[in-house]
């Protein structure tokens, strides 16, 4: 973006943009889903996928360190409770 003509950039982010929203209302229709969400494409190209960069940067680097990631545990105390108003 900084090299390159930023009106260009632009256009052909709003042209893929343009594309991706025609396939993704072609597949609303396939499944039968609400066209309303479509407007949160946008924010998966800008949140969501910056996020999963973060998330195959952080894997790749603890996987060349050697480093491992546990599971972590949740505490069990065997005691359950029964909600309110239930049974009667």
């Amino acid at each position: 973006m900084i090299f390159v003509d930023f009106k260009a950039s632009l256009l052909a982010w709003l042209a893929v943009l343009g594309i991706q929203l025609v396939c993704a209302a072609c597949a609303f229709r396939l499944d039968g889903e609400k066209y309303r969400y479509l407007w949160m494409l946008p924010l998966q190209q800008i949140a969501y996928r910056q996020m999963m960069y973060l998330v195959l940067i952080h894997s790749s680097i603890t996987a060349l360190t050697g480093g491992r990631l546990r599971w972590q545990k949740l505490k069990r105390t065997g005691e359950v409770g029964t909600p309110t108003g239930v049974g009667r």
